[in-house]
């Protein structure tokens, strides 16, 4: 009996030294990061914009991931001087995981809304900019890469002149990843007069479709065509921010036509989506058409590059 009372305590014993160490062990660090990539968004003045910022977290099971645990929300640039608020509607576990340094993190999706609404034409472009989450009292400052917002009166042309019947992207493998080198643009000219393409702007602050290298396409292009090939000449990837000068593309009544558009990158980051915008000109009136932001191919966590991983203690 003696000898069960002794086996009896020790079993206790050690059962409570387990439960101590247990609630006596650190918390593990948190660590989050993101890939740094260009984030495009073009919205009518009144219309909401939502917005998708993928995080990768060390703990699965963290409080981080409750929305109701943050007190602000912004997207920024380094000195706050450009913000946009932002309102967190919800976050979602993906049900993947990327290894960092030997440990795993955990790919949340995290959603916000805009709380921003004009009468009149904005734009907030920011090449370096940053999430910025108040967090139980603690200021996270995750860097996101670049951030393009703009706000238009309205989406296509409002007096029906030209319409866009078609966009395909470029897509070749270059500086060992898949890149949107051109688009294949095709604009319908539903009216009884020529018009006069003047000017077609990328919405994304990183890039510019290259004026100089529009070229009619008469033919089928396949989506990973070289560009080179295309264009009958060496094509360069990077440019300087005054490559988009003004054009003269005439389209006939009554007429569509294909165009390809090269891509001259000047910022930091590469894009697989983006709105645009063209002015034109019927007679001598000035027009314009706003398409919203075209989402051109998909990519993968695992095959980007990941961005500085940040340390916070619990």
């Amino acid at each position: 009996m003696k000898k069960y009372a002794i086996c009896f305590f020790l079993t206790i014993s050690i059962t409570i030294v387990c439960l101590i160490l247990v609630v006596l062990k650190p918390s593990p660090t948190l660590k989050l990061t993101t890939v740094k990539k260009a984030y495009s968004y073009v919205s009518c003045y009144q219309e909401e914009e939502r917005i998708q910022v993928d995080i990768l977290i060390n703990d699965l099971n963290n409080s981080i991931t409750n929305k109701e645990k943050y007190s602000s929300l912004s997207i920024s640039d380094k000195t706050h001087h450009n913000e946009l608020v932002l309102n967190l509607e919800k976050v979602i576990y993906r049900g993947e995981n990327v290894t960092i340094n030997q440990e795993s993190f955990y790919q949340y999706s995290y959603y916000f809304t805009v709380l921003f609404k004009t009468e009149d034409k904005f734009l907030l472009e920011i090449e370096d900019a940053y999430l910025c989450m108040n967090y139980r009292n603690m200021d996270i400052n995750l860097a996101i890469g670049s951030f393009s917002y703009y706000k238009v009166p309205y989406f296509g042309d409002d007096k029906a002149h030209i319409s866009i019947s078609k966009l395909q992207p470029i897509v070749n493998d270059l500086e060992e990843e898949k890149i949107l080198v051109g688009v294949v643009m095709g604009i319908t000219n539903q009216t009884n007069q020529p018009i006069t393409i003047e000017k077609i702007t990328a919405l994304d602050l990183n890039l510019q479709f290259f004026s100089a290298d529009f070229m009619v396409i008469e033919e089928e292009v396949f989506s990973n065509s070289n560009i080179s090939t295309l264009l009958g000449k060496n094509y360069s990837l990077h440019g300087t921010k005054d490559n988009n000068e003004g054009v003269l593309l005439v389209i006939p009544s009554n007429t569509k036509v294909d165009y390809l558009l090269p891509i001259k990158y000047h910022g930091a980051f590469k894009t697989n989506k983006m709105g645009f915008l063209i002015e034109y000109k019927i007679g001598e009136e000035q027009n314009t058409l706003y398409y919203d932001e075209f989402l051109f191919f998909t990519t993968k966590t695992k095959n980007l590059s990941i961005g500085e991983v940040l340390t916070y203690e619990k």
